[in-house]
């Protein structure tokens, strides 16, 4: 209770719902609640991906956030409570975060916990510069005719030789494109 929660879908697909909304998650995407707002998958079938998830509990009083001043903290927290949209897309440099996060989980090293309290702190700026920033939007036309027309035939088999007829690019092309645009080969998204 009274945490916030981040998740970071790297593969797969999930649907979350909050306030009778739900927010269909593709990969690469981030989805933030604030502290106590109701949320759920919605009965919705979990398929197999990858997804970093971590609570955050916001600073109180006086103490020291992540290492930082309360002030420091408070200002951090603002800023992500800030962000107009709960769901967006994230960077590589987050999913490389998350993962040297995660590589740094175990292991009662004083070393280790400080390393981990950084890499925390980072995850928390990028976050916050991901929703803010224009990366959050796709600006490349061709892929976003590509993901505008899956998020609308997401119930169809999806051919990738179709897609690429979508984005009017030969399949290799395509592909290629696809892959340094989003961050995943089209077959994965």
């Amino acid at each position: 209770y009274g945490l916030w929660e981040i998740c970071f879908l790297i593969r797969g697909r999930q649907v979350y719902r909050v306030a009778n909304q739900d927010y269909a998650l593709g990969p690469m995407d981030l989805f933030i609640t604030r502290p106590d707002e109701v949320h759920d998958s919605h009965e919705q079938p979990q398929e197999p991906g990858a997804l970093y998830w971590m609570h955050l509990a916001p600073p109180s009083g006086n103490r020291r956030f992540l290492g930082q001043s309360a002030a420091d903290g408070r200002m951090l927290m603002a800023r992500l409570s800030a962000l107009e949209r709960r769901q967006f897309h994230g960077s590589r440099l987050l999913r490389d975060l998350f993962q040297r996060a995660w590589d740094r989980v175990d292991g009662d090293c004083q070393l280790r916990r400080m390393q981990l309290t950084a890499i925390i702190l980072e995850i928390l700026f990028e976050v916050v510069r991901c929703g803010v920033s224009d990366q959050g939007e796709i600006s490349d036309p061709d892929i976003n005719r590509v993901l505008a027309y899956v998020e609308r035939n997401l119930r169809l088999p999806l051919a990738v030789a179709d897609l690429a007829e979508v984005a009017g690019l030969s399949e290799s092309w395509f592909k290629a494109k696809f892959r340094r645009v989003v961050g995943l080969p089209p077959a994965d998204y």
